[in-house]
């Protein structure tokens, strides 16, 4: 399940997986990022959002969706949820870390939605 938040300029969005019984959250963002298409653009980097550390690892990518501009993917594990954040379009790597900055993260209260593992789809 995720949220966007989005302008003809650019486009926020944050979306959050429980964890397959017994999987670690090392395996997760292992799987998660394996997943990702970042390969040939930006330097992933460690970074904090909501007291956890997590990967950068879309940095600054050419956005190839109808908003263009760059692309901006964030992955961290918290409790026993994956989340994942993109911002693209019109945007910078100052404004989607003052976005991250925003965050803050309660999986206890989150939806026990049910989606496949990372290995087979983003969460």
């Amino acid at each position: 399940m995720g949220d966007r938040i989005e302008s003809a300029m650019a486009g926020f969005r944050g979306t959050s997986q429980k964890l397959a019984p017994g999987q670690s959250s090392e395996v997760w963002l292992k799987a998660y990022l394996a997943s990702s298409p970042s390969a040939d653009c930006g330097i992933p980097e460690q970074i904090s959002a909501g007291g956890s550390v997590g990967t950068l690892d879309m940095n600054g990518c050419n956005g190839q969706g109808r908003l263009g501009g760059r692309v901006y993917d964030y992955a961290v594990v918290v409790g026993d949820h994956g989340y994942n954040f993109t911002m693209e379009g019109d945007v910078s790597h100052d404004l989607f870390l003052a976005m991250l900055a925003t965050v803050t993260f309660d999986p206890e209260s989150a939806a026990d939605n049910r989606h496949p593992t990372p290995a087979s789809s983003t969460p």
